[in-house]
């Protein structure tokens, strides 16, 4: 009996194997019937035992332990039951782990073949695209290449045009930056000249009224007949042959001409004579200027005699 048990038992361990989750367990509940049928019989086939030709004392005791073994058939039916129930949960939970690899093996693959199909279908429109391309470029390249010489001729034809522009705009920027420049020189000569007289007309008037003290003149206090370049005050060094005479005949002087320099030249000696300069000028110098105006006047007068007698002379 036991054997037979052992047996039907195996049976229900090798559903298992089976793909079909429905048939499987329709199966094993067929054979958990049988086995539970099985349990039964032998229960009825224990009660229907004959205890005939058995002595009294040992039928009792064996009566005694078939009741005992009786009692315990529920239990050990209770266990099997539980035991198939948990084999039935774990091959429940083996099916569904298997089912979702399945699943997942499956969208990996459908994912794979999507994929290549995709990387096939760019090569192909690649593909075709590229003889397109082969084809238009066969059919339009003479008429694409005379569009591209007579587009660059146009473009070289525009940079060129442009060139000029920039070329005669440049220029024209130059013109009259340079004019500005020259206007701008006339006009700061123009200036120096107008402030020289005007220097020469208030010294005059404050040596007449006696407006300036005993030996508060300074060096650059005296209009010197140079031009200054610079807003700086004239320096002995600036005192120069030179310098003194672009002053002296300089053409944008007013009244001043080719013709005029040797008058101009003795208006500026009556200003600059040596004796009158001393006697008139100096005593109102400073000290520490003497030497600097003593120098500086010898200069004057020199580069004013050659002037006179150069111009004189022709």
């Amino acid at each position: 009996m036991d054997e037979a048990i052992r047996q039907n038992f195996k049976r229900l361990l090798r559903l298992k194997t089976k793909t079909d989750e429905k048939a499987r367990q329709s199966a094993f509940r067929k054979e958990q019937t049988a086995y539970t049928e099985q349990l039964k019989m032998e229960s009825e086939n224990l009660n229907r035992i004959s205890w005939e030709g058995v002595p009294e004392g040992e039928l009792t005791q064996a009566q005694y332990k078939a009741e005992e073994q009786q009692q315990a058939e529920p239990a050990r039916l209770r266990e099997a039951r539980l035991e198939q129930d948990r084999v039935l949960e774990r091959e429940h939970v083996e099916a569904v782990r298997r089912e979702e690899e399945r699943t997942e093996a499956v969208r990996r693959e459908d994912e794979r073949a999507e994929a290549v199909r995709r990387e096939e279908e760019a090569v192909r429109r690649e593909q075709e695209r590229e003889q397109l391309e082969h084809v238009w470029e066969r059919e339009n390249k003479p008429q694409q290449k005379e569009g591209h010489q007579k587009q660059q001729k146009k473009k070289a034809h525009g940079r060129e045009n442009e060139r000029r522009k920039k070329a005669a705009l440049n220029k024209h920027i130059r013109q009259q930056m340079l004019h500005d420049v020259k206007v701008a020189a006339i006009e700061h000569r123009l200036k120096q000249f107008q402030d020289h007289e005007k220097c020469w007309g208030e010294l005059r008037s404050n040596l007449t009224s006696g407006k300036i003290a005993k030996q508060s003149l300074r060096f650059e206090d005296i209009p010197w007949p140079v031009l200054s370049e610079a807003q700086s005050p004239i320096r002995p060094l600036d005192l120069t042959g030179s310098r003194i005479k672009q002053f002296v005949l300089h053409q944008d002087r007013k009244c001043v001409g080719p013709s005029q320099a040797s008058r101009v030249a003795r208006m500026e000696l009556i200003r600059w004579h040596p004796d009158k300069f001393c006697s008139v000028v100096l005593p109102l110098v400073r000290e520490e200027d003497l030497t600097m105006v003593n120098e500086g006047l010898k200069v004057v007068s020199v580069q004013l005699n050659e002037i006179r007698d150069t111009y004189d002379n022709k």
